[in-house]
């Protein structure tokens, strides 16, 4: 009497309190979906409607909206660097005036490439020894807030790019166009490594170097990449030297031998060569296989568009 025992939903006296699924199971999983059905499938989908056509939400979370993420990764954008910036997408490059131009579909937390600087004083001018980078400036630059050093070489300059703050975590780049960085140089720019390029988690983005064809401030020429001509080898040589150059275009090529007044000795090539790394052999004999005396001859490299001239010194 005055106790506290009850039968529960399954009729059990002083039981757990066992309830029935809205089967009438007790103990069962039976449960009404959105639509009230016992047992039911009907869900709610992804804009909230209860066994709707499963809509989903598009990128800016309207439901059956249209909204897309461009190329760059923006929400609804209009992929506006295709028509604002002067490069291709995935490329960077450098003008005359010393920006280093960015066109990335990707985010962007490093970078490292090379400026190798023209060395052949046929086909740049006489400061050619003081090519080097002496300062560069990132103030207004989209990588404001980045580390941007620098190291100078003989014949290259190497520019690293990265920024990690005191919590070791990288400062990303958005994907996207702008101007990167400004150098100060002084030099004349033979050819741009494609480097190495990184986006977060370390992922290479292979950005190429693209020479802005077209373009104001293009390097124009500053950038002397017809050919090289080397210097012979060995140098004085008896009877026999090595004359290597390189075209970067396809190309008529002559390479002719003539004496210290100008007099023609013998034509080494006069043909059409594909662009690439050549070398020829010259025997010290003229055109009639008579072997030449002593002394300084020229050999002259000669294709559509360029003339380079180097001197070579015979001692028998």
């Amino acid at each position: 009497c005055g106790g506290d025992a009850y039968v529960d939903d399954c009729g059990v006296c002083d039981g757990m309190n066992a309830s029935q699924d809205c089967a009438g199971v007790c103990d069962g999983d039976s449960v009404e979906d959105c639509a009230g059905v016992c047992g039911g499938d009907a869900y709610v989908d992804d804009c909230g409607v209860c066994d709707g056509m499963n809509a989903s939400q598009d990128c800016a979370g309207v439901c059956d909206g249209t909204a897309e993420y461009d190329d760059y990764g923006v929400c609804g954008g209009t992929n506006e660097c295709l028509s604002s910036s002067p490069i291709p997408q995935n490329t960077f490059t450098i003008l005359s005036n010393g920006q280093v131009l960015y066109h990335s579909t990707n985010d962007m937390v490093g970078f490292q490439f090379d400026i190798n600087w023209c060395s052949d004083t046929n086909l740049c001018p006489a400061n050619s020894e003081e090519n080097s980078i002496s300062f560069i400036s990132t103030i207004g630059s989209d990588a404001e807030n980045w580390t941007i050093q620098f190291s100078n070489n003989s014949d290259s300059s190497e520019i690293l790019g990265f920024f990690i703050d005191d919590q070791l975590n990288d400062y990303t780049l958005s994907a996207g166009c702008g101007v990167l960085m400004v150098l100060d140089f002084t030099g004349n720019v033979h050819s741009i490594s494609d480097g190495d390029w990184s986006g977060p988690g370390a992922v290479p983005l292979n950005l190429t170097f693209d020479e802005c064809d077209g373009c104001e401030n293009q390097l124009g020429s500053e950038y002397p990449n017809m050919f090289i001509l080397s210097q012979n080898y060995p140098n004085p040589f008896n009877p026999i030297t090595n004359i290597e150059f390189t075209t970067f275009e396809n190309s008529f090529v002559r390479l002719v031998v003539f004496d210290i007044n100008g007099r023609h000795v013998k034509t080494l090539i006069s043909n059409y060569l594909v662009e690439g790394s050549h070398e020829v052999k010259w025997d010290a004999k003229n055109s009639f296989g008579k072997e030449m005396p002593s002394g300084v001859y020229i050999y002259q490299l000669t294709t559509n568009n360029m003339i380079s001239s180097k001197r070579m010194t015979l001692l028998r």
